[in-house]
């Protein structure tokens, strides 16, 4: 991530309280109300320099809506904004990084053998990973919430490390997706 003040807005820019459990459907419903407010075509008639921030305010809420969609940045931004943790790209356990390596290779290896099913059992086994993370995640940050922020410090680090094992996990999903356009 680089520097906060662009990043603190994402959560204000389109009027979300700041939460790691915003879904896809809120961020969507929230991206069309905004739209209809900022559309060009409500200000086919406005001074140009109205025109260019109607259209560069409806740019924004894409973006803001695109990097909120993503679980890992949303976490870090809510780390961030909310706690005052540090906004740097989260790191995951060296034993994650390994079992993450160890997969990369039976994927390839499936790849390579046009393996449809062993990449889909593959598949399968990141992506129930992927839900129970996400579900932990989701229980620490509620529990981040209610502690003083004496009490936040520990937790604040474990939650950046799953966060850094779910980006892990994210790029493993991608990759699989990849493959299995390519086996299918």
């Amino acid at each position: 991530m680089t520097g906060n003040s662009r990043e603190q807005n994402d959560f204000e820019l389109l009027q979300l309280e700041p939460s790691f459990d915003i879904t896809k459907e809120q961020l969507e419903e929230r991206q069309r109300d905004l739209s209809k407010v900022l559309h060009p075509d409500r200000f086919v008639s406005a001074p140009p320099g109205q025109r260019r921030a109607a259209l560069g305010q409806a740019i924004a809420v894409n973006d803001a809506v695109r990097r909120l969609k993503d679980p890992v940045y949303r976490g870090n931004l809510l780390l961030s904004c909310k706690f005052g943790a540090p906004d740097d790209a989260p790191m995951a356990a060296p034993e994650l990084l390994m079992e993450v390596m160890e997969l990369r290779e039976q994927l390839a290896a499936a790849r390579s053998q046009g393996s449809g099913a062993e990449v889909d059992r593959l598949s399968q086994k990141v992506y129930m990973r992927r839900g129970q993370l996400l579900t932990e995640l989701s229980d620490r940050f509620e529990r981040l919430a209610q502690l003083d922020s004496q009490q936040r410090g520990a937790l604040i680090e474990a939650l950046r490390t799953k966060l850094g094992e779910l980006r892990y996990l994210e790029r493993f999903v991608e990759e699989v997706d990849r493959v299995l356009d390519d086996v299918s």
